[in-house]
């Protein structure tokens, strides 16, 4: 595949091909797949080869089941879930019945599942599969990530013992310190939904922790591009910042002078210190 072929589509040809995975429903296969969203940045991103037209059908199919996950657990996200046939029992059924299924969820009937409730969904489908689109720069060959959350950390190489690279370690650390703490919080409140039950005592530490490591993650990630330029580099794959913390597994936006404040509070309590960084957090008069 030539590095040309790398795309950022527009929000209306995604939609369209969208619409299409949408008739067809999951399993994904080469001929229901297309040609247009398996050469997109972020599918590209995620394929552990990209040079394979399989890997990329795989690392598509993984990234519209995030993208419905993203959805979350109300009855919208899983009657989008079951529309598209990710959802449990749903694999390989028609649209007629994804549809019924999804309207018995919706209180709806199939008819007004089909034309009001489809359209906005693909809408919104189109417009996130955009937006991870910009969370990658296509390069030379491919585009893809050296690394992605899904394969193994690189080996320290001769190359390796250079301040750059120490630095460029503590953003990743960072960035897996973050998902980790995401995944933690997020496992608790699932665990606790299910069961119809109050989370688990520890949640207000993940939660706290999580924003410690984000603060981390933000401060190196703002050394580094004072330092060495305009991107995190990791082999010959660029990132942003956006990128990066979307790759922790975040999709929520932050303000600047949110992401200021926490890296301000940070330099005072210092990069290791989560105790002084959460103290200081909760200082209402303390500004930057």
């Amino acid at each position: 595949m030539p590095a040309a072929a790398v795309l950022s589509s527009p929000t209306e040809e995604l939609r369209r091909e969208l619409k299409l995975l949408l008739k067809n429903g999951f399993p994904l296969t080469d001929a229901t797949a297309g040609d247009v969203l398996t050469e997109q940045r972020v599918v590209i991103a995620h394929a552990q080869h990209p040079e394979e037209r399989a890997s990329r059908i795989s690392a598509l199919d993984r990234v519209i089941r995030r993208l419905l996950g993203d959805l979350g657990p109300s009855a919208r996200g899983e009657a989008a879930r079951r529309l598209f046939g990710t959802a449990r029992g749903m694999r390989g059924t028609t649209l007629t019945a994804r549809r019924l299924e999804a309207a018995q969820i919706l209180e709806r009937h199939e008819d007004h599942v089909r034309k009001h409730i489809e359209p906005k969904l693909l809408d919104e489908l189109a417009f996130a599969f955009h937006q991870e689109n910009l969370r990658y720069k296509p390069v030379a060959e491919h585009g893809r990530p050296t690394i992605a959350v899904h394969e193994d950390t690189p080996v320290v190489t001769e190359d390796s013992y250079t301040e750059q690279e120490e630095l460029l370690c503590r953003v990743w650390s960072a960035v897996y310190g973050y998902r980790a703490e995401l995944i933690a919080t997020e496992r608790r409140l699932r665990e606790a939904r299910n069961e119809e039950r109050e989370p688990d005592a520890d949640l207000k530490e993940h939660l706290d922790t999580g924003t410690w490591q984000l603060a981390r993650l933000l401060s190196f990630v703002s050394d580094y591009l004072d330092r060495y330029g305009e991107q995190i580099l990791h082999g010959d794959t660029p990132f942003n910042v956006e990128g990066l913390v979307a790759l922790a597994g975040w999709h929520g936006g932050l303000g600047g002078d949110d992401a200021k404040r926490l890296r301000y509070v940070l330099a005072r309590s210092g990069t290791e210190n989560r105790t002084d960084f959460l103290k200081l957090l909760r200082d209402k008069t303390l500004s930057t």
